[in-house]
């Protein structure tokens, strides 16, 4: 079903200040923009295959907003690539892995089909499924 590591998701109050951190280490931004239908903004950066997405809240009332407010910056969420996103979540569903009710889904940045997996069937940790537009 997993195809590869899309992303890891880091949440941060700061993008364009997370973004000059990363730019000192030597990384570059691959991608970015805002994602309006989901109130947030973004920034990608290539690492030898793997992408590391901030992601930052656009409004102050966004349960991003909330988690960084509650638990702080950092680790958001791991992003895995599948082949078909309607397979993968009714799979997923039959093992008793639902997807998470108050999380976006949908069409994210580039227009990819994404969905998140509920915590609390994951052993608390966030997983996005994104699945690539052919």
């Amino acid at each position: 079903m997993i195809l590869n590591i899309d992303h890891i998701g880091i949440a941060v109050k700061d993008l364009q200040k997370t973004v000059r951190v990363l730019e000192s280490l030597g990384l570059n931004v691959a991608e970015s923009g805002k994602v309006e239908r989901v109130k947030i903004e973004v920034a990608f950066f290539d690492v030898g295959g793997t992408r590391i997405e901030l992601v930052s809240p656009l409004v102050e009332d966004h349960e991003l907003a909330r988690r960084i407010k509650d638990q702080g910056e950092g680790l958001h969420h791991i992003a895995f690539n599948v082949r078909d996103i309607g397979e993968a979540t009714q799979n997923l569903e039959k093992s008793g892995i639902r997807i998470a009710p108050d999380m976006p889904r949908g069409k994210g940045h580039g227009g990819k089909e994404f969905v998140f997996l509920d915590p609390s069937d994951t052993s608390g940790i966030l997983i996005e499924l994104y699945q690539e537009i052919e």
